[in-house]
């Protein structure tokens, strides 16, 4: 069997051409609650596996409710 790879040309791409994942967007109930559980469990990294988050981001919120940042409820 024979393959054939085809390599894209990335110097002749643009932004738009780029196949990108769309940010996800969560709504302020979420961000908070995950936030509690972050606090209560002591851990950021299980928590967002449990909830599906990227470590990064529910790291990024816990720093912004510290600072009193987060967005409030009903907030998007």
């Amino acid at each position: 069997m024979n393959f054939v790879f085809q390599r894209k040309d990335r110097h002749n791409e643009t932004k738009n051409d780029v196949n990108r994942i769309p940010q996800q967007e969560y709504t302020a109930e979420l961000k908070e609650q995950a936030v509690k559980r972050a606090y209560d469990v002591r851990s950021i990294g299980r928590i967002a596996d449990e909830l599906g988050l990227v470590k990064r981001a529910l790291r990024n919120w816990v720093k912004a409710a510290k600072a009193g940042e987060l967005n409030p409820a009903g907030a998007k």
